[in-house]
């Protein structure tokens, strides 16, 4: 056996490991394509009344308004949340909600109160919420 052998069998398994392990990681970072899931409401709601809370898999979602401030709490720290209130003349207002440190707790200053007392019907009420490339998004309607 000459040397260029010998250094080819001992070289190969580590070059069999090394792409092994390049091929899983390469593998994992693909696979976390987003994905968009639906929240589900929680019996009824009117966010000035009672809160309104969501549900998907384990996380649930809390929003609540009060004043001139819409507030969010969540079970998992979340990425990004925005809320958007559209009138029954189809005026959108869009809110990119602040988290605290945590990302547990999110507010955004809405005239959403001012925008319920306006309306001539219900307020559509829109949230997306993005939890490690998970879209979280759900649409209902309140102050029926």
């Amino acid at each position: 056996m000459n040397r260029h052998t010998k250094l080819a069998l001992i070289i190969a398994p580590f070059l069999a490991i090394g792409g092994y392990g390049a091929t899983d990681y390469y593998m994992r970072n693909k696979s976390h394509d987003e994905q968009l899931l639906k929240l589900n409401l929680e019996g009824e709601c009117n966010l000035t009344s009672r809160p309104c809370t969501l549900t998907a898999d384990q996380i649930s979602i809390e929003l609540h308004h009060s004043g001139q401030e819409t507030q969010l709490k969540t079970t998992f720290p979340l990425d990004l949340v925005t809320v958007s209130f559209t009138d029954a003349n189809g005026k959108e207002s869009i809110h990119h909600m602040i988290p605290d440190e945590f990302r547990l707790n999110w507010h955004a200053d809405t005239q959403f109160a001012d925008l319920q007392n306006a309306a001539a019907g219900p307020i559509t009420v829109r949230l997306g919420a993005i939890y490690n490339n998970l879209k979280y998004l759900h649409e209902f309607r309140t102050g029926l």
